[in-house]
């Protein structure tokens, strides 16, 4: 609030809320500024800020206010400048959701400094009895996968008011696998290969030597980095589903789901 309206309010009120009124407030502005200089209304103004301020408990909006009054830059001299730089990086503003411009600086510098994960960069090894190794072919043609690396199962006991946390068992992981296929089949031909083996055509079942399949999963990296985080486990097909179309001209996918053999079991 300034002198100016200060003078103002006392005339209105002793004017009353008419056009005498606001007759009386334009000729009393029109006067004072004839005869106070408009730096001092400014000062004044300031100075009211202040106390607002030191008022409410702001002290950060009171140095804010007297800095910008320039009643230290005499004492200041040169560091005036800094003194009132700083400040503006210390005070909280709504542009940066109400942290202050270092703040949100800090915060800026952390996330950048973060090498963060992607999930289209992965690696896929695959390897079997049946044909050897094929992770060039896969890692050329997998396009999605999805898995749960850990699923504990359990249950929860009563004792009088409380639960108890009872683990049960590790459930095997389930691993799917979307891929495209070459026009011979290449990938259908491998998995049916695998699932034959399984289950025999004459009701007989086969050993897992012959058709687990040994499955390693990179993240972040193209290939096998020293500290990456990556999944192993071997694992038996379970089933393939594909579809075709001709009302689209589009390449084939078909998604392959794997089960984990024995969760004892290692490769």
């Amino acid at each position: 609030m300034s002198l100016f309206d200060t003078v103002s309010q006392n005339v209105a009120l002793q004017s009353g809320n008419s056009v005498l009124g606001a007759l009386g407030d334009s000729v009393v502005n029109s006067a004072l500024s004839r005869f106070v200089p408009s730096a001092v209304n400014q000062q004044v103004g300031n100075v009211t800020r202040i106390g607002g301020d030191v008022v409410n408990g702001d002290y950060l909006g009171a140095g804010r206010h007297l800095l910008n009054t320039g009643v230290l830059d005499g004492v200041l001299g040169d560091l005036s400048g800094v003194a009132k730089q700083a400040l503006f990086w210390a005070t909280p503003t709504p542009m940066f959701g109400g942290l202050s411009p270092a703040e949100a600086k800090a915060m800026h510098r952390q996330s950048t400094g973060v090498a963060f994960a992607r999930k289209n960069r992965f690696l896929i090894e695959v390897g079997s009895f049946l044909y050897g190794d094929i992770s060039d072919r896969f890692n050329l043609m997998t396009s999605e996968l999805s898995y749960s690396p850990s699923t504990l199962s359990g249950d929860y006991k009563k004792a009088g008011a409380a639960s108890v946390d009872s683990v049960q068992s590790s459930e095997a992981v389930e691993l799917s696998i979307t891929t495209y296929d070459d026009a011979n089949g290449f990938l259908k031909n491998w998995f049916n290969d695998h699932s034959k083996a399984v289950a025999h055509v004459d009701g007989t079942l086969g050993l897992p030597f012959f058709y687990a399949i040994r499955i390693k999963v990179v993240h972040s990296f193209i290939e096998s980095t020293f500290g990456a985080y990556e999944d192993l486990g071997l694992f038996r097909p379970q089933n393939m589903e594909l579809s075709l179309s001709r009302r689209e001209d589009a390449m084939q996918e078909l998604t392959m789901t794997f089960k984990q053999l024995d969760t004892f079991m290692r490769p």
